[in-house]
């Protein structure tokens, strides 16, 4: 692993509510993978739900990248995949400790179940955001899970409209608030019909001092 990895990994490890931004290809998936195995391993957590794009789960990307490195061998990836019964039979088989990998089409399925998850994490977060997921942003979403964490290869400064759902679903609206309205009007300008929205000199600074601990 290299520096930049090992710090990201630290980080994970040290905060409850994290978004990773950074770009494909840098290694997310091992470095959120290490991150949830030690705090496994050190009995912080349980059973950590990654939920992602349905590409993701078919491509076996989560179980591939676990199986390239040493110091994840112990490691246990089960995926959840095929019809309902499917899902319910491997949800219930193998042990309590590990990554659970659910598909964002099913998540609501999973949610309902007991599924044993006090972690969980989005993989395509900025996705998942545009989707406008209910059950993401739902308070019992985010009691559920002591750890939360977010993927995403978006830049946050391309689009801070964007943003504001992608905290909201990892921090319950704890950096940005929950009222999207009340946060475009705190921090851009619209026009006559508020329709198209600028965001506002310097307003981008002060967003990222709020949003500094998650990102």
């Amino acid at each position: 692993l290299t520096p930049d990895q090992q710090g990201a990994i630290e980080h994970l490890f040290n905060y409850d509510r994290s978004i990773m931004v950074a770009a494909t290809g840098v290694g997310k998936t091992v470095i959120c993978e290490t991150a949830a195995s030690e705090l496994i391993e050190d009995g912080h957590l349980t059973r950590v739900m990654v939920a992602v794009p349905a590409k993701v789960l078919e491509n076996g990307v989560w179980c591939k990248e676990q199986e390239k490195w040493a110091h994840l061998k112990d490691l246990w990836v089960h995926p959840l995949f095929g019809d309902i019964k499917e899902r319910t039979a491997r949800l219930k088989a193998g042990p309590k400790r590990g990554l659970l990998i659910i598909s964002l089409n099913n998540l609501d399925w999973l949610l309902q179940q007991d599924h044993g998850c006090d972690g969980v994490i989005i993989d395509e977060l900025s996705k998942a955001a545009g989707k406008q997921t209910k059950k993401l942003k739902s308070q019992k979403f985010g009691g559920m899970f002591k750890w939360r964490v977010g993927m995403t290869a978006t830049p946050v400064s391309q689009n801070f409209e964007k943003l504001f759902p992608m905290c909201r679903i990892i921090d319950g609206g704890s950096a940005l608030g929950t009222n999207k309205q009340k946060f475009m009007l705190e921090h851009f300008s619209s026009d006559y019909h508020g329709y198209n929205w600028t965001l506002r000199p310097g307003e981008d600074a002060k967003i990222m001092k709020k949003v500094a601990s998650l990102v």
